[in-house]
C-alpha cells in the first residue's frame, strides 16, 4: 500500500495574505498540519505542493518533501483543490511513487487531529467510496435561509413551508470541514468527488475553523488560547 499526505499551500492568499505560514502558538499553520500528517504512521510520503519558496523553505524545516514547485497555471485564486490533486499525483507516478490513496491534508486547519485522518483513510479503504472528506453540521437549520434578493427585503431561499417546520425535523446538513480530504487516486485524476459516493467524518464544531479571513484568524487564536488554558488547569 502506498498512501500520500499531499498539503496544497500557494503564496498568494487574498483574503488573508500569508495564512499559510502565520503563526499560532509559535508554530506556522502548514507546520502544524504537516507534523499531523507526519503521525499517520500509515502515510508514507507528506509533500508539500507550493508555487512561493518561502512556504517551501518552511515544509523542509516541518519535515515536508517539496519536490516540485507548482506551476504558475496551477497557482491563481481560481485554481481548484482537484487539479492542483491531480498535478501533484500524476507527478509522483511519473517519478515512480505510484500511488494508491491520497489524502489532501488542507494547510490551514489549525485544530485538526491524527485520529480523524486515520478514521478517514479506514473508512475509504473498508468501503466502496471513492472519498471520505471532513465535515461538520451546521448547527442552525440552513433550510429556514432567507436571502435579500435584489434588495427588495427578505424571502426563504428554499420552500416558505419550511418556515412551519420545526428545527428538529430537518435532516442533518454539513458543510465541508477544509481539514482533509481522502480520495482513491483514480477518483481524484478522474475528478469524481461529490457523485454521490463521498463519504464523511464529522468534526466536532469547536475544531470546524477553516482559516480564509482576519476573522477566521482571530477566532481562532482566540480557541487556541483557551483550549490551551484548559490543558494546563
Amino acid at each position: 500500500m502506498r498512501y500520500v499526505a499531499l498539503i496544497c499551500a500557494r503564496g498568494g492568499s487574498k483574503g488573508l495574505p500569508g495564512k499559510n505560514i502565520k503563526s499560532l502558538g509559535g508554530v506556522p499553520l502548514i507546520g502544524r498540519s504537516i507534523q499531523i500528517a507526519k503521525q499517520v504512521n500509515r502515510i508514507d510520503r507528506v509533500i508539500v505542493s507550493t508555487d512561493s519558496e518561502i512556504i517551501a523553505n518552511i515544509a523542509r524545516e516541518y519535515g515536508a518533501e517539496v519536490p516540485f514547485i507548482r506551476p504558475d497555471e496551477l497557482s491563481d485564486s481560481f485554481s481548484g483543490i482537484s487539479d492542483v490533486m491531480k498535478h501533484a499525483i500524476n507527478w509522483l507516478n511519473l517519478n515512480g511513487f505510484d500511488i494508491e490513496n491520497a489524502c489532501c491534508v488542507y494547510a490551514t486547519a489549525p485544530f485538526i487531529k491524527k485520529i480523524d485522518i486515520i478514521s478517514g483513510l479506514n473508512k475509504l479503504i473498508t468501503s466502496d467510496y471513492d472519498y471520505v472528506l471532513s465535515v461538520g453540521e451546521f448547527e442552525s437549520s440552513v433550510q429556514r435561509a432567507v436571502v435579500n434578493k435584489d434588495e427588495k427585503g427578505l424571502s426563504m431561499l428554499f420552500s416558505m413551508k419550511n418556515f412551519d417546520i420545526r428545527s428538529q425535523d430537518f435532516e442533518s446538513v454539513y458543510f465541508d470541514a477544509g481539514q482533509f480530504c481522502w480520495g482513491k487516486k483514480n477518483a481524484w485524476i478522474n475528478d469524481k468527488i461529490f457523485n454521490n459516493n463521498t463519504g464523511f467524518i464529522e468534526i466536532p464544531s469547536d475544531r470546524t475553523i477553516d482559516i480564509d479571513t482576519k476573522q477566521d484568524w482571530d477566532k481562532a487564536e482566540l480557541l487556541y488560547k483557551i483550549k490551551k488554558g484548559l490543558e494546563n488547569e
